[in-house]
């Protein structure tokens, strides 16, 4: 990952981005092998209304 200065601070360049469906563990395990800069857990648009509390779970547990 690159580094740039702005304003007397260090700040990672980011240059992707993966954005995986909170809802699906396999994507979400895999997520991290993938060499994105970042990764993002959405539980908006990419999650079914009546997965929404699975998703969260599911968030809540890879993060710890």
């Amino acid at each position: 990952m690159e580094t740039k200065f702005v304003r007397n601070r260090v700040e990672k360049v980011r240059r992707s981005t993966l954005i995986v469906p909170g809802n699906v563990e396999r994507f979400i395990q895999k997520a991290v092998t993938r060499g994105a800069d970042t990764v993002q857990l959405d539980l908006e648009d990419s999650v079914p209304y009546e997965q929404k509390d699975i998703g969260r779970q599911m968030v809540r547990e890879a993060l710890q």
